[in-house]
């Protein structure tokens, strides 16, 4: 009974410990008596656990705040240097790491081609070169890392690391996380480019303070991922959110899972780049400028909504379509899960920002089952390229931060 209660005893320490600390971490810069009003606690406690987390590092004390009477109360805030994470995307033409602080400042970062043509081996022995590279230029030490938080283009089972499969890379069955860890010695947690850069929007970026979200991912492929107080749902199988082959052309073209009319095969970036590129080769005129014919999506992708904002008739009419089949996903997307807002994110979003988002808001109101109670929020994620970066860190901290804390 005694060993228990001393059980007992540690496990509430640790979860008021937890709740004290987040909401330092949530909140910025906070008093003893924010913190006893936020979490119930008493005086007493919240200064003993003000003291062990000062002690170790993970908070500081940043002067006085505002009194109107009495004594100023001492502020505290979370030290975003404490520990350090190691963040990375990787992508079929190029993977990017940065060493971050968990406040997601990037220390340093590094981009370079993924090499998928030399096999998974090769690539992830690579990208462990990298990393120690990166890890030695910033000169911290490695046991001041909580972890490796990756967003792999493709379908991911987080809960054992692996790809489940991606038609980017061309890869099935492939123990990512076992892989890096191998190389790095560092504890490794690794989801989708979808779930990742959701997670991203999620916590720092446009879907912050709502609790039900659906980011939707627009790039060269096209991925929804639904966020609901703070939980991403995976599906059984975690191929939940694989909206861009969702049959909507018959006898549309060919798509690269093998089936025929799938969204990505007239939204997603490659397919906006290949149907320029053949109408061109057909000779229809366009302005098109020549980053058309730029190896990455990116810049095509960005060629195309530059000539449709100075008018092109091509870029025009391939953006409405593209943005007219966006918002009928989009609709459905409403329709089915109701969430409090939809965040557009990815490199055709990026590139699209208001003209892509007027055609699909549009769409969506043609589409949608509305209803005076309802308030739909379709908006632009507000973190571009950043939010894999940020959300694959999360991905660390937020494993850091549970029960016990880790640190």
């Amino acid at each position: 009974m005694d060993r228990l209660r001393t059980g007992n005893r540690r496990l509430m320490r640790e979860m008021n410990t937890r709740l004290l600390l987040n909401v330092i971490r949530d909140d910025g810069l906070v008093s003893h008596s924010d913190i006893r009003q936020k979490t119930q606690l008493s005086a007493g406690a919240v200064t003993s656990i003000v003291r062990e987390l000062k002690d170790r590092n993970l908070i500081k004390e940043v002067g006085p705040g505002i009194s109107s009477k009495g004594r100023k109360p001492t502020l505290l805030q979370f030290n975003s240097e404490a520990r350090y994470v190691i963040s990375a995307g990787i992508f079929a033409d190029e993977t990017r790491i940065a060493v971050m602080d968990l406040g997601s400042n990037v220390k340093k970062q590094i981009k370079f081609r993924t090499e998928v043509e030399k096999g998974p081996d090769a690539v992830f022995a690579n990208f462990a070169q990298q990393t120690l590279q990166l890890i030695k230029d910033v000169r911290i030490p490695k046991e001041k890392f909580l972890g490796v938080g990756i967003g792999f283009e493709g379908v991911i089972d987080s809960k054992s690391g692996s790809l489940v499969l991606s038609s980017q890379f061309g890869w099935r069955n492939v123990p990512i996380k076992e892989k890096i860890e191998a190389g790095l010695g560092i504890s490794t947690f690794v989801d989708s480019e979808g779930a990742v850069t959701a997670l991203g929007e999620y916590r720092n970026g446009a879907g912050r303070g709502h609790d039900d979200v659906v980011v939707m991912l627009v790039d060269a492929g096209i991925g929804g991922v639904d966020i609901f107080q703070g939980r991403i749902r995976k599906g059984s199988h975690h191929m939940a959110g694989e909206v861009g082959h969702t049959r909507m052309v018959p006898d549309g073209e060919t798509c690269r899972c093998g089936r025929t009319g799938c969204l990505e095969t007239v939204a997603a970036g490659w397919a906006i780049v290949q149907r320029v590129r053949e109408a061109i080769k057909r000779g229809e005129n366009s302005r098109i400028s020549d980053e058309i014919h730029s190896p990455s999506t990116r810049r095509a992708v960005g060629a195309v909504f530059q000539a449709g904002r100075e008018g092109d008739e091509l870029a025009t009419a391939v953006i409405r379509q593209a943005g007219e089949y966006l918002g009928k996903a989009v609709a459905a997307i409403i329709n089915y899960a109701d969430p409090e807002i939809i965040i557009l994110s990815g490199c055709v979003a990026d590139e699209g920002q208001e003209m892509l988002l007027g055609i699909i808001r549009k769409s969506v109101a043609e589409n949608v089952l509305d209803s005076e109670i309802r308030t739909i929020h379709i908006e632009q994620g507000t973190l571009g390229r950043s939010a894999v970066l940020i959300g694959a860190a999360s991905l660390v901290c937020e494993e850091a931060f549970k029960l016990p804390i880790s640190f």
